[in-house]
């Protein structure tokens, strides 16, 4: 996928290649742009490196310094990511600093991906009083133009403080900007709630 029928030059040179998804035959040629990776096998289950140095008895020695496989990160369209590429990321972190909230959306951050796409989002939430038997929640929702969506909000009753842990997988239309929330919802009779800090990632996989 890196590299295929090259001579390598006399000082140390780094080959790159890219791969996305599966097919009935897998890729056997250089991938370099990942704008056009290339397919694994659709029975692979397991990858390791491979390496065939000096071919049909080619003279001279090769040395091999290191391997690293890694996950795409950044954003379509940078350098690194190509427009084509399968994934964008929008990571989001935000310190309340403690303040209080009755029913209200105390954050709302937007996102348009490039593509149709799967959004995998997860979110890290702090904070006190949140307590859904009784009326008092916090979690985070979304909208693509239309009535809020709800992602996920905080399960366990938490009169002192608490950090959850909150993820779901949803489908997005690509050019369509999503808005999403995080919400607050108070019982009257309640203390109001309070926030500490939150941490959103959002990871669109292209179809």
């Amino acid at each position: 996928m890196a590299a295929a029928g090259v001579a390598p030059a006399s000082s140390w040179t780094e080959y790159t290649g890219y791969v996305r998804g599966v097919d009935t035959a897998g890729t056997g040629t250089a991938c370099t742009d990942p704008s056009a990776p290339g397919v694994m096998h659709e029975d692979v289950r397991y990858i390791r490196p491979l390496v065939v140095v000096n071919y049909s008895g080619a003279a001279g020695t090769t040395e091999v310094d290191f391997f690293s496989v890694e996950r795409l990160g950044g954003a379509i369209g940078t350098g690194d990511l190509g427009d084509g590429a399968a994934t964008e990321l929008l990571e989001d972190e935000y310190d309340f600093a403690g303040g209080t909230y009755g029913t209200t959306t105390a954050r709302t951050v937007t996102f348009t991906p490039a593509a149709d796409c799967t959004i995998e989002f997860t979110a890290t939430l702090e904070g006190e009083d949140i307590y859904p038997d009784s009326g008092n929640y916090a979690g985070w929702s979304y909208s693509d133009g239309g009535a809020d969506v709800d992602i996920a909000y905080c399960p366990s009753v938490s009169t002192t403080y608490f950090r959850h842990v909150l993820s779901k997988m949803f489908t997005a239309t690509g050019g369509v900007t999503l808005s999403l929330k995080l919400k607050t919802i108070k019982n009257p009779s309640n203390p109001s709630i309070t926030l500490w800090k939150s941490y959103m990632r959002v990871t669109a996989v292209k179809k």
